[in-house]
């Protein structure tokens, strides 16, 4: 994924960004961050956006899992998503 000038190559780099929005970023740089994950999951999945979007929410669900309660909620209630096994 490329955004803002910077490339992540691994979830722990788009999880670490994610997060680092989720504490000190504005609604409108978590909504371009997020647009510019799905659409990275939409085209190396070869997917349509709304699926992309679908993969996007599900892997930073699924990674926030690996986190302490209060990470993982901040991540739910941000990007509004949930652990795509657990709810």
């Amino acid at each position: 994924m490329y955004y803002q000038g910077k490339t992540y190559s691994t979830i722990g780099q788009v999880f670490d960004e994610a997060l680092r929005l989720a504490k000190n970023g504005t609604r409108s740089e978590i909504e371009h961050f997020f647009k510019a994950y799905a659409m990275a999951c939409s085209n190396d999945n070869g997917v349509s956006i709304e699926e992309g979007i679908r993969i996007a929410k599900g892997n930073l669900g699924y990674f926030s899992g690996y986190c302490d309660n209060a990470t993982s909620k901040l991540i739910y209630e941000t990007y509004n998503t949930c652990h795509p096994i657990w709810g």
